[in-house]
């Protein structure tokens, strides 16, 4: 294609040159040498090497990513099982209350709530989308972004994984 482009460009200023030159000598000035053909050379500029997928580095990401999840899928179902009961006297009176603790996800909610299967459901679409949008990433050349996506899914599992670890 750059030699296609190359070639057209000579090719225009030689008939440029050419008109120039017809002009000339329709004024009795004595004709201009024409251009010659010139093939520009074309420099080969070096790609960076690519790496595969699934090599050592996208692995311990993998890896990483699906630890952080498990640990916020360990605290969140130990929090959704935990239901206190306080029981306060005040003027005379004893009040009871009972607290339980709910998922606030709106989307991983229906699943996080039914348990252990829908834990693990919710996990699974959470590392689908982790390597979906690293593959994408990986297939368009966008190497840095795919090593930083698997870092912001394992820093937010983390933090929910913290947030519910103060109801250990």
């Amino acid at each position: 294609m750059r030699k296609l482009c190359v070639a057209a460009i000579v090719l225009l200023c030689s008939s440029y040159a050419l008109c120039q030159a017809q002009m000339v000598a329709e004024n009795s000035l004595p004709e201009m040498p024409r251009a010659a053909l010139v093939e520009a050379v074309k420099t080969e500029v070096p790609m960076r090497p690519t790496h595969r997928f699934f090599d050592r580095t996208n692995i311990s990401l993998s890896a990483m990513t699906f630890s952080a999840a498990l640990a916020d899928g360990i605290t969140t179902q130990h929090a959704l099982g935990i239901h206190r009961t306080t029981t306060i006297v005040a003027n005379g009176m004893m009040q009871t209350t009972t607290v339980g603790y709910a998922e606030r996800n709106p989307i991983a909610a229906p699943l996080v709530n039914r348990g252990w299967p829908g834990q693990l459901a919710a996990t699974a679409l959470t590392a689908g989308a982790d390597l979906g949008l690293r593959s994408w990433a990986h297939r368009t050349g966008h190497h840095r972004i795919e090593r930083v996506i698997p870092f912001l899914f394992a820093a937010t599992s983390a933090s929910f994984a913290a947030h519910n670890a103060k109801y250990w």
